[in-house]
């Protein structure tokens, strides 16, 4: 299972397209660009991961930066979750429960838009939690 997690952009380097065709011709690739913005070796940064731990639920910071943040939720029980700053991206990655009533499993994703309230989460769920 991959989950990638990023900031939009309107831009797209194409380093190579599987030889797809545009009105029968190959489509360009920005090499060069590709270049200018690749961190060549990787340069990872130095993650403080944070954990929140209760009798129901552990809930660990994976990444966070000025774009995006990224949780990783181990539930087993309930917990409440306040209102995102601007929205929330929940992944189920395993399990089953519910949010505020609502069914949710494996393999299913959703929205908490800004707005919305404070929540519950209740069930037996591994979950991620993206948001800006």
């Amino acid at each position: 299972l991959l989950i990638e997690t990023q900031q939009s952009s309107d831009v797209t380097y194409r380093v190579y397209d599987y030889g797809r065709l545009q009105d029968g011709k190959p489509r360009p690739l920005h090499l060069a660009q590709s270049l200018e913005v690749i961190n060549c070796p990787d340069r990872t940064p130095h993650l403080n991961r944070q954990e929140e731990k209760t009798e129901d639920y552990c809930l660990e910071k994976l990444a966070e930066g000025p774009c995006f943040s990224v949780d990783h939720l181990q539930l087993s029980g309930e917990m409440d979750r306040e209102t995102p700053a601007q929205y929330e991206i929940a992944g189920v990655l395993d399990g089953e429960g519910t949010i505020d009533g609502v069914p949710v499993k494996k393999g299913d994703f959703f929205l908490i838009p800004y707005g919305y309230g404070d929540y519950v989460l209740k069930g037996q769920m591994e979950m991620l939690l993206a948001r800006p």
